[in-house]
């Protein structure tokens, strides 16, 4: 994925350790479309506005896609131009899709939690192969939406 869009990553590690402040990408395979297409929109915006924008982290965290962009000073102001408004509805729009997207398989998915508080967005597929490779205990497991528990 680095080198399909070098502009907007190139300050990732690819040894996955953290470079000036930057690090890898941290996220399951069932994401890669959601998270490819929205690399795709980000760099568009890049290219049309002539912007110097760079992708500080992408990781999951709370069980959604989290895409961290760094588009410089007016991230932090209240005089935002219409490409910031764009890019922040990118990563608000990526991170709302996730929830809806098994992060490991890409099937429909739904918030998953289990009682030590780790948040997970999976499909009951995954979720039932965990289960059978006892990586996941059904006696902990909570799920919002499934009924499971």
């Amino acid at each position: 994925m680095k080198n399909e869009f070098p502009e907007l990553l190139n300050r990732f590690s690819s040894n996955g350790g953290y470079v000036k402040g930057f690090k890898y990408i941290d996220c399951m395979d069932g994401w890669f479309d959601l998270l490819e297409e929205a690399l795709q929109k980000i760099q568009l915006i890049r290219d049309t506005s002539k912007k110097d924008i760079v992708i500080r982290c992408i990781k999951q965290k709370f069980g959604s896609l989290r895409i961290y962009i760094d588009y410089g000073k007016a991230q932090w102001s209240k005089s935002k131009d219409l490409w910031d408004k764009i890019l922040d509805d990118i990563e608000y729009q990526t991170e709302r899709e996730s929830l809806q997207i098994c992060e490991e398989c890409s099937q429909t998915g739904q918030l998953t939690r289990n009682k030590v508080g780790w948040v997970r967005t999976l499909c009951l597929d995954c979720i039932n192969n965990k289960i059978q490779q006892g990586t996941m205990n059904e006696d902990l497991l909570h799920t919002f939406g499934y009924g499971i528990k």
